[in-house]
């Protein structure tokens, strides 16, 4: 049974995401799900944004407060990202959200 299609990706490996996401690039690249959800743990960042940028996608850190999300472009630094696909969009209700 192959997956023809993917929606959303979320890794939480404790430390291990850049390493899975680096190894899935293909797959990646070829599904391009709109929106992959991560944590970076280790500074994997600065490895996983270029990668991601070569793929078709445009990072964002997620900043959490109380009651509300904020997607920050560009950003460094943040525990959680979501990496948004170029080629596929997103629903106008989930962009709205943030």
């Amino acid at each position: 049974m192959a997956i023809e299609k993917l929606d959303l990706v979320k890794v939480d490996a404790e430390g291990s995401e850049g390493k899975i996401l680096e190894s899935c690039r293909e797959h990646l690249l070829s599904l391009q799900p709109r929106a992959i959800i991560f944590e970076d743990n280790n500074g994997a960042i600065g490895i996983l944004r270029p990668m991601f940028e070569q793929i078709g996608y445009t990072i964002f850190g997620i900043r959490k407060y109380l009651t509300r999300l904020k997607l920050i472009k560009e950003a460094d630094g943040c525990h959680d990202y979501v990496a948004v696909s170029n080629a596929r969009t997103l629903p106008s209700s989930a962009m709205n959200y943030f």
